[in-house]
């Protein structure tokens, strides 16, 4: 049985996973094997996804063939040498199936990570109550005590991306984005700006583009968007011919339609989203190794268990 992982943000999951499904009857033909799609939530044991899925396949010898997911869910693993239990085989295909020029940054210099498209986070703002001259079009604006900022659930590799970076950039003020409102649902929180009940949010690009003209705005913080990249890896030992699936998720009528959802894209043909042209953050990326330790920082600093 071969299992094929996808977890990627909701506004794009059900596109994304029926595209698969409907590639997977000839797949299975081809490979004589039969194909499952799973989540990462068919693989938790806690039930309120306190718990990591990588750790548990891993102890229990069922890694998924292949995953689409956040690149920031294989933070576990920091310290750990990853090619015990992955494929270099992704990572290699960007020398088969090059990235867009925005992209290259995230091709992986060992080899497990294939960037199939990045997701914008931004800070959204509500018009109505706050005039944009009274922000500073930056990070920190989340933590201005003028504002009532909400996020996702701090489990959410939305909110993780945007712990991590605040907790690099103004350790100092840390607590103050930890006692920020939290919702789980990232759906909610967009929702919560939209009836004025907060006054910024933090949410990806597609549905920032949904609460335009609803009394919501993107702040363009000068620092660049925040950057959550959705990886295709392969377990160790994964056969070959999975490598279509990359093929397939590159054509252009998958790519354009993320880049119509505000996301980066690695078909250099296909359109991005405009946020693209705040790319500092971009610019910054020092690489998987500090990506990946930013966030397992993160995670350690609001309780989670440690991975020695």
């Amino acid at each position: 049985m071969i299992n094929l992982m996808i977890q990627t943000p909701v506004n794009t999951r059900a596109r994304i996973t029926n595209y698969i499904r409907d590639l997977a009857p000839e797949m299975a033909k081809e490979l004589n094997d039969e194909i499952i799609i799973t989540s990462p939530h068919d693989f938790e044991r806690s039930g309120d996804c306190k718990d990591n899925w990588i750790d548990n396949c891993i102890k229990d010898n069922i890694l998924p063939d292949m995953v689409l997911t956040h690149a920031s869910e294989f933070s576990v693993l920091y310290g750990k040498d990853m090619k015990r239990f992955f494929s270099t085989m992704g990572g290699d295909y960007t020398t088969t199936k090059p990235v867009r020029k925005e992209v290259e940054a995230f091709v992986d210099k060992n080899s497990i990570f294939y960037p199939l498209f990045i997701v914008p986070i931004v800070i959204c703002y509500n018009t109505e109550g706050i005039d944009e001259s009274e922000l500073n079009n930056c990070w920190e604006d989340l933590l201005n005590p003028k504002f009532k900022a909400v996020l996702p659930d701090r489990s959410k590799p939305v909110t993780k991306i945007v712990g991590a970076h605040i907790l690099k950039t103004c350790p100092e003020n840390f607590g103050q984005f930890d006692n920020l409102d939290y919702i789980f649902s990232p759906r909610e929180v967009i929702k919560s700006l939209i009836s004025k009940e907060h006054d910024l949010a933090i949410t990806n690009t597609a549905f920032a583009k949904l609460a335009t003209g609803r009394g919501v705005s993107i702040n363009p913080t000068k620092e660049g968007v925040l950057l959550l990249p959705q990886v295709v890896v392969f377990k160790k030992d994964a056969d070959k011919r999975l490598l279509r699936i990359i093929d397939h998720l590159l054509e252009d009528e998958i790519q354009n339609y993320l880049g119509e959802n505000g996301f980066f894209p690695a078909n250099s043909n296909a359109v991005a989203g405009e946020t693209i042209t705040l790319n500092g953050m971009i610019d910054r990326f020092e690489g998987w190794g500090s990506y990946i330790k930013d966030i397992r920082e993160y995670e350690l600093s609001i309780g989670g268990e440690s991975n020695d």
